[in-house]
């Protein structure tokens, strides 16, 4: 028992010795590459307000697929009350624990009359734009196109 209990001492010894090595190699690898990473920041709130502009344009055309890559498709969405929900869930003795599940697909075939379904559009976008706009009717993108491709460096 005196040897499992020594290894045991040892091993979390080098656990917490790797541990503080990761963490100040890690701290110091932010430091020295502060820039890259604002970078990085800042592209994700652009692509977060690129992909925003995109589906509320989509949503807005009306169109089922208003442009390459980018499609508009109707979801159900169901609004309640949850307390609402248990109450009618305990009168009617089902999804008593209110299964949310089991209670969406009751309430989605129409039988709870104080649900109100919805149908609410939502945009896809394709994963790769370059492909999806060089395959469209307009034809492939112009060599000098602002649009990334795998063979251009992200920004730095």
């Amino acid at each position: 028992m005196r040897d499992l209990v020594v290894r045991l001492a040892q091993c979390r010894e080098i656990a917490a010795l790797t541990r503080s090595a990761v963490v100040a190699l890690r701290a110091s690898f932010e430091v020295q590459n502060a820039d890259l990473f604002g970078a990085a920041d800042i592209a994700a709130l652009a692509l977060a307000d690129a992909e925003a502009a995109v589906r509320v344009a989509a949503i807005a055309s009306g169109e089922k697929n208003p442009a390459p890559g980018v499609s508009v498709v109707q979801s159900t969405v169901l609004r309640y009350e949850a307390a609402h929900a248990l109450t009618w869930a305990k009168e009617h003795g089902m999804a008593l624990a209110l299964d949310k599940k089991a209670f969406d697909a009751i309430a989605k075939a129409g039988q709870v009359p104080f649900v109100t379904i919805e149908q609410v559009p939502s945009a896809r976008i394709a994963v790769d734009l370059t492909a999806a706009l060089n395959e469209s009717i307009d034809g492939p993108l112009p060599a000098e196109s602002a649009v990334a491709t795998t063979e251009q460096e992200p920004p730095v």
